[in-house]
């Protein structure tokens, strides 16, 4: 079980290292591509507010059971809060996901930016680069979480709530 954990928090803190990874990667294109790094950033700094408030919840939901149950205070943060994490995350992702791209498309599209661009002379693929570019890391990041981290962490936390909480 100490394993795990470890495990688990170096997944978590992959998924914020992706943020800066794609600002790196972009760092060298066009403003919007800057743009729509930092609106991810802001969201998954929100997107992270809700997972902490969330796992709040739950735990004050559960603090009966896990007072009753013989459960360690480590236990409780390292086994069952740590699984619940990639759980509820990637139950959220795709809302943040989506909010993401609306709220990148209604500011250019206030800006008229869109107009602008495509009047340059630019094509509409090039256009749309940043949003192709972003639903790929999304989709192989979505791939990944569902086929391996979440049946790894559900395993643990269904385990840790059969044993401790009734």
């Amino acid at each position: 079980m100490i394993n795990d954990p470890i495990f688990i928090i170096s997944v978590i803190g992959m998924t914020f290292v992706l943020g800066s990874w794609i600002k790196s990667v972009i760092n060298n294109e066009s403003n919007e591509n800057n743009f729509v790094v930092k609106n991810s950033s802001s969201l998954s700094t929100i997107f992270g507010l809700l997972m902490f408030i969330v796992i709040v919840f739950d735990i004050s939901e559960k603090i009966d059971d896990f007072l009753s149950a013989t459960a360690t205070l480590g236990q409780i943060i390292f086994v069952y809060c740590l699984s619940f994490i990639p759980y509820i995350g990637m139950m959220l992702a795709p809302f943040f996901f989506f909010l993401s791209m609306v709220i990148f498309s209604a500011v250019t599209a206030n800006r008229s930016e869109f107009i602008v661009t495509i009047s340059s002379g630019v094509s509409t693929l090039r256009l749309f680069i940043p949003f192709i570019f972003s639903a790929i890391i999304f989709s192989v990041f979505s791939w990944c979480g569902y086929h391996y981290i979440i049946p790894f962490a559900n395993k643990n936390r269904l385990e840790f709530e059969n044993t401790y909480i009734k």
